[in-house]
């Protein structure tokens, strides 16, 4: 029996060996991503597993791609988008009603008004009727089109809003993001560089972004359970912090991208603007693991500041100069979106529903008092002298203290114990070692896990609870490394339950 193209193995080895290759990948997964001994995993418990991770994975494929297709149709033509500069889109007064109503569309689920339609069919109905609203305002005269672009921004709210409930409430949130953020800003640019190649045919090139729109909303999976109803006079808790950082932040930001844009070269930067944007939301990503999210707050606030300092410093310089403005305004900008909407989602996974409304209502209403702006006759103008540069970045940085004071509020113990009332069981039995001197392999011995899964445990504590290391999270706690020394480590027989947790966790 060795005729079959291997010297010295039989069928039977083969087909055996190849068994083992399966077996041993499938065990290497359910290790991995559970964090659970796979060599007394039943074969039972493996196949559930695997069939929980592949779910797992095509919700968040869903829930990436239908956040491709709604922010995508926003960023280039409803919300001041490149296709809204092209004939016979170019009616900016259609533009500035669907930007206010939008920002009342997040105020009224701010108030408690309207929730009942993030789910169901709710986030559908409401994207199709924003995506035939809106093209038709431009079809009609001005006082019934300025009621169907403020129809359809109000609606528009509704699947946004869909979305971010729904990742508030994934744990690897930041990631989804990261990939919603890049990609619908690659789609943006794709949008426009087909609508310049479509320029005789500008509504052929509207109809891909707008199918786009509705096939991500059907995707859309909404929150996983009934968006509850906070008292009516409960306070939203955290929103002043995030509420100052908008105001500081954005309109500077936006006026000065949209004054330096034409000087440093509008074409290359309405195709290519993606990357430093996409770059900022990246490397955002990576600093999370090793520093809290406030720390995205300052870096964005000096980023923008350095950035408006060369204009200032070189006005004759030309086009580098600002090239290089619109660039670090662009990463700047990318920081504090990550920073903002990672706050948010926070805030909308502990129930703080309010604050998600009233800060999104607060970010759309800047960015559409901007828009409104720059279309003023010499308003822009005005930005572009050097003292105006120096006047931005002096602002940035004297904004800084406060802005970072509010937001380093949320590392006090007070608001570490919100945070550490969220954790999962999990996650309360590595902070009862991670308290103690006990390192990550002895805190893995003690909970039959892997050192990985201590890690990815021990990232979710440090975030929850707005700490960067194991001495500030002990000063949080309020504990004593030699009071928490406690043996919390379950029985090596008790396989049944700590699959259980594990599985739950995971769901």
């Amino acid at each position: 029996m060795e005729g079959w193209g291997c010297t010295g193995k039989t069928r039977l080895e083969l087909v055996w060996q190849s068994r083992e290759k399966a077996v041993r990948r499938r065990k290497n997964i359910v290790e991995k991503y559970y964090g659970l001994d796979s060599l007394n995993v039943p074969t039972e418990l493996e196949q559930m597993l695997l069939h929980m991770l592949f779910r797992k994975v095509q919700e968040e494929f869903a829930l990436v791609a239908s956040g491709w297709g709604l922010w995508s149709w926003l960023l280039v033509f409803s919300f001041y988008g490149p296709l809204s500069g092209l004939p016979p889109f170019d009616r900016p007064c259609l533009l500035h009603s669907f930007a206010a109503a939008h920002a009342l569309g997040f105020l009224g689920y701010g108030l408690g008004r309207g929730r009942g339609f993030l789910s169901g069919r709710g986030p559908l109905l409401c994207a199709a009727a924003a995506a035939l609203l809106f093209p038709a305002a431009f079809l009609v005269p001005l006082p019934p089109g300025l009621f169907f672009s403020a129809a359809a921004g109000l609606a528009s709210a509704s699947p946004v809003l869909s979305w971010a409930l729904a990742l508030s409430g994934r744990k690897d949130r930041v990631s989804l993001f990261v990939l919603t953020a890049a990609g619908a800003n690659v789609l943006c640019q794709l949008y426009f560089a087909g609508a310049l190649r479509l320029s005789s045919s500008p509504w052929a090139a509207l109809s891909v972004p707008t199918a786009g729109y509705v096939v991500g909303s059907c995707l859309l999976g909404g929150p996983r359970g009934p968006v509850e109803r906070e008292p009516c006079g409960s306070p939203a808790r955290g929103a002043g912090p995030i509420l100052l950082f908008i105001a500081a932040v954005y309109p500077v930001g936006s006026f000065f991208y949209r004054t330096f844009m034409p000087l440093a070269g509008r074409h290359f930067f309405e195709c290519f603007g993606f990357l430093p944007y996409a770059s900022a939301l990246a490397l955002g990503a990576l600093l999370l693991r090793r520093l809290p999210l406030a720390a995205l707050a300052g870096l964005s606030i000096s980023v923008l500041g350095l950035s408006l300092l060369g204009p200032g410093f070189f006005p004759g310089a030309g086009h580098p100069a600002f090239a290089a403005a619109c660039s670090g305004i662009l990463l700047g900008l990318g920081f504090a979106d990550l920073f903002l909407w990672l706050s948010l989602l926070e805030k909308a996974s502990a129930g703080h529903h309010r604050v998600l409304g009233l800060c999104l209502s607060a970010n759309v209403a800047v960015l559409g008092v901007v828009g409104t702006l720059a279309n003023v006759a010499g308003f822009t103008a005005a930005f572009r002298a050097p003292h105006a540069a120096f006047a931005g970045a002096a602002l940035l940085f004297a904004l800084t203290p406060p802005v970072l004071s509010r937001l380093g509020a949320a590392g006090t113990p007070e608001a570490a114990s919100g945070g550490l009332a969220r954790l999962t069981r999990a996650e309360r039995k590595v902070l009862d070692l991670l308290l103690t001197d006990l390192s990550y392999q002895e805190i893995a011995n003690r909970l039959s896990l892997s050192p990985n899964t201590v890690k990815y445990h021990v990232r979710n504590i440090y975030r929850k609870a707005g700490c960067s290391s194991r001495q500030e999270l002990c000063a949080a706690c309020g504990r004593v490394d030699a009071e928490s020394k406690q043996d919390n480590a379950l029985p090596p027989d008790d396989f049944s339950r700590r699959a259980g947790e594990r599985a739950g966790i995971e769901t």
